[in-house]
């Protein structure tokens, strides 16, 4: 995994649409992150900081949403069901929301997960 120094991690923040600079403080977005992991069984501890990091990639543009999962089974030894279940809870709950900064972002079209979460799932019935 690549470690990013402070100052750059700053300078990448300092350029940041306002939504975005305020989704990476957010407590709502942490209280999903949260809900999210305990949900998918992710382990407490690294692997819970691991997804904490991962989002806060995705919203500095270092990490693709469409290349979290392979992130968080390469970098923080979480199986891939449950990486492709934590992201789709992600996408649904925070990338959607934010999509039109993160489509311009990375050139790429942010849509609902094919399998969407059971709390995303539960809002559409």
């Amino acid at each position: 995994m690549i470690n990013y120094s402070r100052e750059q991690l700053n300078n990448l923040y300092h350029d940041l649409p306002a939504d975005l600079k305020k989704a990476v403080f957010s407590e709502e977005i942490g209280a999903v992150i949260h809900r999210a992991c305990i949900k998918r069984q992710v382990n407490a501890g690294d692997q819970t900081l691991g997804v904490v990091k991962s989002v806060g990639y995705v919203f500095l543009g270092l990490l693709s949403p469409f290349k979290l999962v392979q992130f968080l089974e390469d970098n923080f030894s979480i199986s891939k069901e449950i990486a492709e279940n934590v992201s789709d809870d992600l996408i649904a709950e925070i990338f959607l929301p934010l999509r039109k900064n993160l489509d311009a972002m990375y050139g790429i079209k942010i849509t609902a997960p094919k399998r969407p979460s059971d709390q995303y799932r539960e809002k559409v019935k």
